[in-house]
């Protein structure tokens, strides 16, 4: 396969999931049909099925590629930010912004759309229906919860932090909590419409970094060692 045909199927492959995402996030994935997934990414049956033999394996590849970025992108962050190294010698003030600071960062560089939000939520509901397509789903965001634990172990390490919980339990809650406030933005974003005038989009939304930044400063010590 060329270069060029292999860049146009890669980016075939990626309209389709983001055609994907849009259909699942306004209709749920059971209600989607592959003929709605083609018409919002504006390509063909035959295109859809040389990329993806079900709409189980789209389902998949959404996941995927989230968690790939997700990854990708906290790994930059954690290691681009070198100030990080000075957060246990500043002031209780300082050390709050740093981490305001450092989750807003992360909130934007992250795939933060209703339409992203939306769909995760579906897919989720969808596999919790579907056993023989939980056990690949858990595995994919079992390993991406340790690689996850990995990065923020490392942070917090770098930090000069130290956890007063077992660092799964920690990064459990901040996902729990990162979770909330996803979802506390795409409601803000639609307060006041009806649901025939929700449409999700891929619109960047603004998601409170506060609830995050508390959980940070009522788990890890920065206090400086003795």
């Amino acid at each position: 396969m060329s270069e060029a045909v292999s860049r146009r199927r890669m980016q075939t492959r990626a309209a389709l999931i983001d055609g994907a995402m849009r259909v699942f996030a306004s209709r749920g994935v059971a209600a989607a049909s592959i003929e709605e997934i083609c018409e919002a990414s504006g390509f063909t049956r035959g295109a859809f099925y040389s990329n993806f033999a079900s709409r189980d394996e789209i389902v998949l590849a959404i996941i995927e590629r989230g968690i790939a970025e997700a990854q990708r992108h906290v790994t930059e962050l954690v290691e681009n930010r070198t100030d990080l190294h000075e957060a246990a010698e500043l002031s209780r003030p300082q050390q709050e912004q740093l981490i305001r600071d450092i989750v807003t960062q992360f909130h934007a560089v992250q795939d933060n759309t209703t339409a992203w939000i939306l769909a995760e939520r579906e897919i989720e509901l969808y596999t919790l229906r579907n056993p023989e397509l939980r056990d690949r789903y858990e595995e994919l965001t079992g390993t991406h919860f340790e690689n996850m634990s990995r990065v923020v172990g490392t942070a917090i390490g770098c930090a000069g932090g130290k956890l007063t919980l077992p660092l799964a339990q920690f990064v459990d809650l901040l996902a729990a909590v990162s979770l909330a406030a996803g979802s506390a933005a795409v409601a803000d974003r639609f307060r006041g419409l009806t649901s025939e005038d929700v449409v999700p989009d891929d619109a960047p939304l603004n998601i409170d970094p506060e609830p995050v930044v508390q959980l940070v400063l009522g788990l890890v010590d920065f206090s400086p060692a003795d």
